[in-house]
């Protein structure tokens, strides 16, 4: 009876992630707080846009904001363990849906010591350590990259983007300027 529980959990486990979360600021970064509430007043703003004929007009609007629970993870920056935390935006707002994404992704903040970094598209950022050196991955659209003979690819094509972090600098570096400052931080 014990193996077919256990069994059972081992299933569930990898679906419970993927179901959403009510996004409530009560994470270890204060910075991941500030970028969930600068969300939630896009998310509340864009209510006004769906008030029926008979709502009160004084009501104080209120969307609500969700956000899946792999959505903010940690992301290696540097092989000797500089580390950044990632809040992916693909936050579901009522009436809006998925507002922030696209077909290129829904953009993402990284941040680092409490300083966030953004990228307006693409998709969950990852890292790859080749000895001393890290690189962040950007999953774009396939659009985004031409082939070796020129041809530009279609949205589902595999492209990517690549910056590393520059510890001595304390910002992200790459060829297209891939992650910029974020303009939120206060």
């Amino acid at each position: 009876m014990r193996s077919c529980a256990l069994r059972f959990l081992s299933h569930l486990y990898p679906a419970l992630l993927c179901l959403p979360m009510l996004v409530q600021p009560a994470q270890a970064d204060p910075m991941v707080d500030f970028i969930i509430d600068q969300f939630q007043e896009q998310c509340d703003a864009g209510q006004a846009d769906f008030r029926g004929i008979d709502d009160d007009l004084d009501a104080p609007l209120t969307g609500t904001l969700t956000l899946s629970a792999d959505s903010i993870y940690d992301l290696q920056l540097t092989a000797d363990g500089v580390m950044g935390k990632v809040v992916y935006n693909n936050f579901r707002c009522t009436n809006m849906g998925y507002a922030w994404c696209g077909s290129g992704g829904c953009g993402f903040h990284i941040i680092v010591d409490g300083v966030a970094f953004y990228r307006q598209g693409g998709f969950r950022p990852q890292s790859v350590t080749a000895g001393d050196e890290t690189f962040i991955l950007i999953p774009i659209h396939g659009g985004g990259c031409v082939t070796s003979v020129g041809s530009s690819g279609a949205g589902a094509d595999p492209c990517f983007v690549v910056a590393t972090w520059d510890e001595r600098a304390q910002t992200f570096r790459s060829k297209g300027g891939e992650i910029d400052l974020s303009p939120i931080n206060p």
